[in-house]
């Protein structure tokens, strides 16, 4: 099997291997009608094995334009990204322009998936929703269309000017559930974080919940954190449903449990009935998201409501300005916290009033 290639494959070497003309893959790629079907097939099949994206330059020569814009989904079974495709798709509908979907598993790499798909089909820019995106700076600039990173606050290995990105403020988000938990009375806060292999909002997530349990209590503190093996759906509620059973066993202690999504959380407080326990009586249970389901669970589940359709909004905001050559936006947009059934007061904590404690958001 031929090795992917992750730097700049031309043309030529797309000939070569296919032991055709470098004009036949050009018009392979441009989808000529006078290419034969076996022929084209053939020479897609060894652009997407070889990661062929076009040259920028050239790009910008040619005469038409595409009016369709990129959505690549990572993990596309995620019900947050799954109530924020139709708005997506609406706003960039409102700009005259249609959403092209991409749909990539969590095991997949999302940044090769694009540059196959901006190699053939041509979008004028492309929004990545949710993924690791460990791909190269020289990867991203093969996209050759400008892009936004949505529901990820940034990527190291960019050049900032080079992109825009919108995302939920994290930081406070986990500032907002550890201090609204312990003004309730808990201390031994758990969280359950995605996959090991999650090196984006996952690794994140799970740094700020440890860095405000930390201003909360005192620097030495060293709450209970876990994070599962590498699999294919970590979002998942069995996925929460597991961890939730092996942060019951491992850490009994535990009087709060934070999932760092809404379905991992609703998976976890499945785990805490099934365990013999009440919720929020034993343990209480937030998640992160606000998706909707969230508001007809039982008990129903504390989470903090990611702002979506403003969301939306300002990744579009930013994808049309890149595209009129403006300058890059990188934004972080508070989260609102949204107290119900899920949480109460340490167990044996007795309070005459239950505290109120008010979003900073």
């Amino acid at each position: 099997m031929m090795a992917q290639i992750t730097g700049r494959v031309t043309i030529k070497e797309i000939a070569q291997a296919c032991g055709v003309g470098v004009t036949t893959v050009s018009r392979a790629l441009n989808d000529a009608p006078d290419v034969n079907a076996h022929t084209r097939k053939r020479v897609l099949k060894m652009a997407r094995t070889m990661g062929y994206a076009p040259n920028l330059h050239a790009r910008k020569l040619r005469q038409t334009t595409s009016d369709s814009v990129a959505l690549v989904v990572k993990g596309p079974s995620n019900p947050f990204f799954l109530e924020m495709l139709d708005v997506f798709e609406a706003k960039i509908r409102e700009r005259g322009m249609h959403v092209t979907m991409l749909r990539v598993p969590h095991g997949e790499d999302e940044v090769q998936a694009a540059l196959q798909h901006t190699a053939t089909a041509h979008p004028a820019a492309v929004v990545f929703l949710g993924g690791q995106l460990d791909g190269s700076r020289k990867q991203f600039e093969a996209l050759g269309a400008p892009f936004v990173l949505c529901t990820i606050p940034h990527n190291e290995a960019l050049k900032p000017d080079s992109y825009s990105s919108v995302a939920l403020d994290d930081q406070l988000a986990l500032t907002q559930i550890v201090e609204y938990l312990a003004d309730l009375g808990h201390e031994e806060i758990g969280f359950i974080g995605s996959d090991t292999a999650d090196n984006s909002v996952g690794e994140l997530r799970s740094h700020y919940f440890r860095a405000a349990m930390r201003k909360r209590f005192g620097s030495n503190t060293t709450p209970a954190v876990l994070r599962g093996p590498v699999q294919d759906t970590p979002y998942s509620y069995h996925y929460g449903l597991q961890l939730g059973y092996e942060m019951l066993s491992k850490h009994p202690q535990v009087t709060a449990i934070v999932g760092m999504t809404d379905v991992i959380a609703l998976g976890v407080m499945r785990a805490v009935l099934d365990m013999g326990l009440r919720v929020p009586e034993a343990v209480s249970v937030v998640g992160i998201d606000g998706v909707e389901i969230a508001a007809y669970s039982h008990p129903r589940l504390t989470t903090i409501r990611q702002p979506l359709h403003d969301l939306v909004e300002r990744t579009c905001e930013a994808l049309f300005a890149a595209m009129r050559g403006e300058a890059a936006r990188h934004l972080l947009l508070p989260g609102e916290l949204v107290v119900r059934s899920s949480t109460g007061p340490v167990r044996n904590t007795i309070f005459a009033e239950q505290p109120v404690w008010r979003s900073r958001a």
